[in-house]
């Protein structure tokens, strides 16, 4: 059996291991650090692979079944195919000691210090979400992992497992993040440790669908329970959109360039080119490793728990408990707490870094010579105000996991995503159009964000629906049918029990959810004045990016942007269910 003080030494024990992983990188010396570059730059890129991808990418699956692919077309596309401007931007990083991809865009558009403000607003209001889907995974692992004995989550504040996640996270992220004052030093302590996590990641992963697949089932048993459970054929079965698949590509694309985190390791951690060349193959065949057994891990989670006994986010933990296998479990939990432990991390130190670079520091020099002869040490102001940056990252982030109710982990990446696709226009079009305008860079990310149609992000809505669907609704699916299933104690109760036995619903429009979210500027901002001064990164003259459009961009959608919908119409688009019969 595990027992709470079991799952929780090893959780600890576990962060105890990657301090001394990462202290262990940072007395590495010069020559040390060279061989071992060879793997800790691929690996490093791994940290893409979030608890989004070792839970959630299996629980997508039970939905969409072959579309959570899409997530890892983007990026292999982008670092297989697009080398050269993968190379080309860390050029141009290096000779302008870029510290985060809001000093990238801001130097694409003379260094404006606006642009790279909003930049980091925006990367804040993107990446909050992503650091709180991290903590619900690990919250819900823990839940799943310790169900058969809370006696540890009795204890007053203790018991708040996320609460003590969200703080040892940030405690490591202040220690081997906010070492010297210079971000664009390497934090090979740091990188070291991302590496580690990625290789345990993928074993724990790779065991656990290889314990699934050929331990409690064959392959051959697999498949013949599979056509024998409804779900199961109806996950098998379902024909994926080709709208939303090619979207899913276009927000990774864009997302494994754009994200915070994969910029700091991507771009400021390159030590050198011959390091792209080998993450060119190493990194799209650790993809391949990582996903081999999401579709088995997703059809034996149907098979083995049907009418939602157990989260789908969650089979990939809960299969090896049911299969008696604790010192398995314990594996599979650390793979996942390895997981998001490793994206909060980088994540909190890119961001922190531009929280002081681009926000707080400029205000501090505008503010008077005085205020700047009273810093006697601005080094040691700058560490501050990160430490405190990070500090407020996961605050922010802890409060949103605890208003995200029942949302599934693929819900809240893709609106991530979504939001960080914003600064795609300003980034690529940076590199290669001559004539734009830093306002107009910046108003087509505001209006872009601003436009985000949140609605038609496929996630449940935070508060409106139970925990867990109620035991008696779900035996009562089983019994007597959906119709007997009422009442029941939460609103949406019945709803769930429902899709249990209803044919997987269709999920919501991507591209429609992406072409309401525009970036329409008016071409009087977008054609101003190009400054002919502008300073870029590789010395050549190449400005930045407006995003352009027309004043009809609004009337093309025929007003669907802000037409009212009722509120039950919106929550069965929401889920992907057609609409009750009258």
């Amino acid at each position: 059996m595990l027992h709470d003080w079991g799952v929780i030494a090893a959780a600890f024990g576990y962060i105890g291991f990657l301090f001394l992983v990462a202290s262990y990188g940072d007395r590495l010396s010069p020559t040390q650090r060279g061989r071992a570059s060879a793997l800790i730059y691929p690996l490093s890129l791994a940290i893409y692979c979030t608890s989004w991808t070792f839970f959630g990418s299996v629980g997508f699956a039970t939905r969409t079944s072959v579309d959570f692919l899409a997530i890892y077309i983007g990026p292999v596309l982008m670092i297989a195919l697009c080398t050269p401007l993968l190379r080309r931007v860390i050029k141009l990083a290096k000779s302008q000691n870029i510290t985060s991809i809001a000093d990238f865009i801001a130097a694409r558009y003379g260094k404006s210090q606006a642009v790279a403000a909003t930049v980091a607003l925006i990367a804040i209001i993107g990446s909050v979400p992503y650091i709180a889907l991290q903590l619900k995974a690990v919250a819900s692992s823990l839940e799943t992992i310790l169900s058969k004995d809370q006696a540890f989550s009795s204890i007053p504040l203790v018991g708040d497992i996320a609460l003590i996640v969200t703080m040892a996270m940030a405690v490591f992220a202040v220690l081997f993040g906010t070492r010297q004052t210079d971000a664009t030093e390497h934090q090979h302590g740091l990188m070291l440790a991302v590496a580690t996590e990625s290789i345990v990641k993928l074993v724990a992963f790779i065991a656990a669908g290889a314990f699934v697949t050929f331990w409690m089932f064959s392959p051959v048993e697999l498949i013949e329970s599979a056509m024998k459970t409804p779900e199961a054929v109806r996950a098998i079965d379902y024909t994926p959109s080709i709208g939303n698949f090619l979207t899913m590509v276009l927000l990774s694309f864009c997302a494994i360039m754009l994200l915070p985190r994969q910029f700091h390791v991507s771009v400021v951690e390159n030590s050198s080119d011959a390091e792209v060349g080998r993450a060119r193959w190493l990194f799209p065949l650790y993809l391949v490793a990582i996903n081999l057994f999401v579709i088995p891990i997703a059809i034996a989670g149907l098979v083995t728990f049907p009418f939602g006994a157990v989260d789908s986010d969650m089979y990939v933990l809960a299969l090896p408990i049911e299969g008696n296998s604790p010192l398995l479990s314990i594996g599979v939990f650390v793979g996942g707490l390895s997981a998001a432990t490793a994206m909060v991390i980088v994540e909190c130190v890119a961001l922190s870094i531009m929280v002081s670079n681009d926000i707080v520091v400029p205000l501090v020099l505008q503010s008077g010579p005085e205020s700047r002869a009273a810093q006697k040490d601005f080094g040691n102001f700058l560490l501050r105000v990160r430490r405190f940056a990070i500090f407020g990252i996961m605050v922010m982030a802890y409060f949103y996991y605890r208003a995200l109710g029942n949302t599934q982990l693929a819900a809240i990446g893709l609106l991530s995503f979504a939001a960080i696709a914003q600064l795609a226009p300003a980034f690529f079009g940076g590199l290669f159009w001559r004539r734009a305008t830093a306002r107009g860079a910046m108003g087509g990310m505001l209006v872009g964000v601003c436009g985000m149609d949140l609605h038609a992000v496929p996630a449940e809505l935070p508060g409106r629906q139970c925990r867990r669907p109620p035991a008696a609704a779900a035996r009562a699916v089983r019994n007597r049918g959906v119709a007997s299933a009422i009442p029941v104690r939460c609103r949406f109760a019945a709803a769930s029990a429902r899709r249990a036995v209803e044919p997987l619903a269709q999920p919501p429009d991507l591209p429609r959810a992406v072409a309401r979210t525009p970036a329409v500027l008016d071409r009087a901002i977008a054609s101003g004045p190009v400054c002919a001064e502008y300073a870029c990164a590789d010395g050549a003259d190449i400005p930045a990016l407006a995003h352009h459009g027309d004043r009809a961009g609004h009337s093309e959608h025929g007003g669907a942007v802000s037409r009212p919908r009722s509120r039950a119409a919106s929550i069965r688009s929401l889920r992907g269910h057609p609409p009750h019969p009258p």
